[in-house]
């Protein structure tokens, strides 16, 4: 098996003497493309300058093919090997195709190997038509699309992207993700994406490293960060609603009894009896019915398998493409209905409703030490 790309180890970075990257291990593999998540000061800007040797850290290492890069010249040629997309175009002024054969030809190739490498990056990106423009007349988004031709036509060994679509409104976003996708999984290109947005990392990562106060709170697939937060910090990123705390009970079978706000419901999630707990329960996991008293036994549900609570409901709000209803079975729980609400439930609030979801979508979180098995 290959090295790793990129290895970093025990890396530690401080501005006046207060610490902001304290990232224990991250290992970046040919063909990966890794979204690293965090808020706004959580430190992964910070990383990307480290991972792309802009900044040099306070202590820690940085490998290259399993190398570390302790000469400036050795980094310098790195340097050339990887190439960077920030949320500002940095363009110089002159045309398009000026700025997308500039890296090329300071490298001193040929001039017909810098018109066929950048023919290629404008044909990536379906801005050939952009190429006698000067840059001053671009729009935001075909800005953007030229610094990443640029990028790409030294055919770079990783890319760095810098919260690109930051500046961009939300239909120009929309477009520039959609090629930016194709473009990245055409090329098999190697990837670090800095972002904010959790839509875009699950879009566009196929790792996700999720960051909070300087440390890599969680690094797993797409799938598994919205689905399975490690933390309550990470399922407040990928907007996971309504963290309940809970005790488990004891084993039922292959699923886990959690009590939870007064009701008894059941999780696939392993855990230790009498732990304390965060129930995690997405909205787009939550169906919402007529009330059923009579179906079953008290949280659960005969029909499924899985757990049945009866509540009140206590807000309907519309959020575009979903309408958000919260019902009080004893703790609040939100569901995400598509479209508007169906006709044949009463979701006035106050109304009384049933509400289903099955064990394998109940996550629970540690909420103290050793509560969940290793």
């Amino acid at each position: 098996m290959d090295r790793p790309l990129i290895r970093v180890s025990n890396l530690v970075h401080a501005y006046e003497g207060r610490r902001v990257l304290d990232v224990e291990g991250l290992s970046i593999n040919r063909g990966d493309i890794v979204a690293l998540l965090g808020r706004n000061g959580s430190g992964k800007s910070t990383l990307l300058r480290m991972m792309s040797l802009l900044e040099k850290p306070s202590s820690g290492d940085i490998l290259f093919h399993g190398k570390l890069l302790e000469l400036e010249r050795d980094r310098f040629a790195q340097r050339r090997r990887m190439a960077m997309v920030f949320q500002e175009p940095l363009l110089f002024s002159g045309t398009v195709t000026y700025n997308v054969s500039y890296g090329l030809a300071i490298r001193g190739l040929p001039r017909d190997e810098i018109a066929e490498k950048r023919r290629r990056a404008l044909s990536l990106l379906a801005i050939e038509h952009l190429a006698s423009r000067r840059v001053e007349t671009l729009s935001g988004g075909e800005a953007q699309r030229v610094s990443l031709a640029r990028a790409l036509a030294g055919e770079p060994e990783i890319l760095f992207l810098d919260e690109p679509m930051a500046n961009l409104d939300n239909p120009t976003r929309m477009s520039f993700r959609r090629d930016l996708g194709r473009v990245l999984a055409q090329l098999e290109a190697t990837v670090v994406y800095v972002t904010h947005e959790v839509g875009e990392a699950l879009y566009l990562g196929n790792r996700i490293a999720v960051m909070s106060g300087g440390k890599i709170v969680q690094d797993a697939a797409p799938a598994e960060v919205w689905n399975r937060p490690a933390t309550s910090d990470v399922a407040s990123i990928v907007g996971a609603e309504g963290l309940v705390p809970g005790v488990v009970l004891e084993p039922a079978g292959e699923f886990t009894r959690v009590r939870c706000g007064g009701q008894n419901i059941l999780s696939l999630s392993a855990a230790l009896p009498g732990a304390g707990v965060l129930v995690c329960i997405r909205p787009e996991h939550v169906v919402i019915g007529d009330p059923s008293p009579d179906e079953g036994a008290p949280g659960h549900d005969r029909m499924g398998a899985g757990n049945l609570l009866q509540g009140v409901v206590r807000g309907v709000e519309p959020l575009g493409a979903v309408t958000g209803v919260t019902v009080d079975c004893g703790f609040p729980i939100t569901a995400h209905l598509v479209g508007q609400p169906g006709q044949s439930v009463d979701l006035r609030p106050g109304a009384n409703v049933s509400v289903r979801f099955h064990p394998d979508r109940v996550h629970l979180i540690r909420s103290g030490n050793g509560d969940l098995p290793a």
